[in-house]
Formats: structure tokens, C-alpha cells, sequence
């Protein structure tokens, strides 16, 4: 690691001066002797605690992740059909080639277009060889947890697999005869009953694809459907800016940190 301070001995005008300097603590933390975490905030340093630090850092990580450039990932590693699909419903018929500039998702370069890590996680031929879990896992259990060994109760287990464009529909079709249950009722007859809401659930799964933290590359999405409730699991947190009880009492912190 890159030393991130400077300490010594400066002479000015025959005059010694202890000078110092760090940094600002955008990518190391600085620890003191006594274990106190600091960071640098302009001129203050002002105590924080590890984990927010870690937190925050991860985050970063999250929002550049996709946007670097993968090094040998070309045009001819997408898959064309599902571009000029995309194309036709969202930017004008664009050819595949123009479309990925337009969304600033390749840039051109001397053997080609080369693409932003985005670019496969949406449009990947093989999708596992850029990200080794961008898949969904869809496991349904007869109760209301899931037991170990013996009593392992999951009555169906089912991952998909594929670039996220794909996988928003493969996975819906293997979420969606979940979603009903074949009931007896009063009246003797045997009834389909809607257990969750397609609209509701449908919308769930978007969101999960759309904002799982990709970086975090050794988890997928896993979705458990038990017989009180559905749990979906997507890698990574919540944005700093949003904590739980924002959510719970719905409010939306505005970009000068103010809610409303």
C-alpha cells in the first residue's frame, strides 16, 4: 500500500520545519495509537467508525463497478438479437453499435468497440464468463423456515442464469406458479387462491436485478417462497444516504441530505 502521509524535516529561510500531511482518507483509513478510526474532511478530522467507512467504500465500489472497461470484451461477445430487440422499444432502432454508445456503454478503440462491464452484465452471450453469479435463485418450502439435513424442506430449488435482460424473464417463470395454490375452501371445492400479487412481485424482482451491488460477485439473487411469506435476498446495502427507518416511515432524503 502507498504510504498516505508525509512526515519531515522542511528548511525554509535557515529554519527547520516540522511538516506533515495527509490524506483526506478517500481510500485508506487512518487509525491512531489508542485505535481511534479518523478521517480527513477538508481542514477537520473527524472521528468515524470502521464499519461506515467500509460501508461507504463498498458503495463507491458498487457505482463504478460496471462502468469500467473489461479488458478482451468486444461487440462480437454480446448477444446482437437481444440488442436490436432492446433497440427497436427503447432508442429508435439504433443498430447494436449505436445503441451501446448511446447509453455510454462502449467506447470505439483500435480492434473495435470495447465495452463497458455493463454492457455484458446486460447483454452477455455467456454471461459466466464476465460474472460468475449474475443469476437468480428461486426456491420454494413448505413451511414457514427452511430446515437442515434431514428436515431440509425446500420442495423446489431452481437457479437461473443469464445476462440481466434474459434473466428478468426466465426467472419470472420460474417465480410465477409460486405465486397461486390450489386451496380447499368452505364451500368443499377446491379453489386457485393468489398468494402474492403477479404486479407486486413482478416489480420486486426489477428492482432486485436492477440495484443488487454486481461487484459483490460470489452471491446471486436468491428469492424464498415460504407458506406465510416471500423473502427476496439481493448482494449488497442499502445507498448511505437511505437507512431503514426512511424507508419504514417513507421518507426520501433529498440531495443536500434534507428529507421530505
Amino acid at each position: 500500500m502507498p504510504n498516505s502521509y508525509i512526515a519531515q524535516n522542511v528548511t525554509i529561510d535557515g529554519q527547520t520545519v516540522l511538516y506533515f500531511y495527509v490524506d483526506k482518507g478517500t481510500e485508506y483509513f487512518h487509525l491512531t495509537s489508542e485505535g481511534k478510526c479518523l478521517q480527513r474532511k477538508d481542514r477537520e478530522t473527524v472521528p468515524v467508525p470502521v464499519e461506515k467507512l467500509k460501508f461507504e467504500r463498498q458503495e463507491q465500489i458498487s457505482r463504478e463497478y460496471d462502468r469500467h472497461f473489461v479488458y478482451g470484451a468486444y461487440v462480437q461477445h454480446l448477444d446482437i438479437d437481444l440488442m436490436v430487440e432492446v433497440s427497436s422499444k427503447v432508442a429508435r432502432g439504433f443498430s447494436p453499435e449505436k445503441l451501446l454508445q448511446y447509453f455510454d456503454l462502449a467506447e470505439p478503440d483500435v480492434g473495435g468497440l470495447r465495452v463497458r462491464r455493463a454492457a455484458l452484465l446486460l447483454f452477455a452471450k455467456d454471461v459466466k464468463v464476465w460474472h460468475p453469479r449474475c443469476s437468480v435463485r428461486v426456491v420454494r418450502v413448505r413451511g414457514n423456515e427452511l430446515k437442515p439435513g434431514r428436515e431440509y424442506n425446500a420442495t423446489s430449488d431452481e437457479i437461473e442464469t443469464d445476462n440481466i435482460i434474459t434473466l428478468l424473464k426466465t426467472a419470472w417463470i420460474k417465480i410465477r406458479p409460486h405465486l397461486t395454490e390450489t386451496r380447499l375452501f368452505e364451500d368443499g371445492l377446491f379453489k386457485e387462491s393468489t398468494m402474492y400479487p403477479e404486479d407486486a412481485v413482478f416489480e420486486a424482482l426489477l428492482n432486485a436485478l436492477a440495484h443488487r451491488d454486481y461487484s459483490i460477485e460470489g452471491r446471486g439473487i436468491e428469492i424464498f417462497i415460504y407458506d406465510n411469506r416471500m423473502e427476496i435476498q439481493s448482494p449488497g446495502g442499502l445507498l448511505s444516504s437511505v437507512t431503514i427507518e426512511d424507508i419504514k416511515n417513507l421518507r426520501v432524503p433529498t440531495n443536500q441530505g434534507m428529507q421530505k
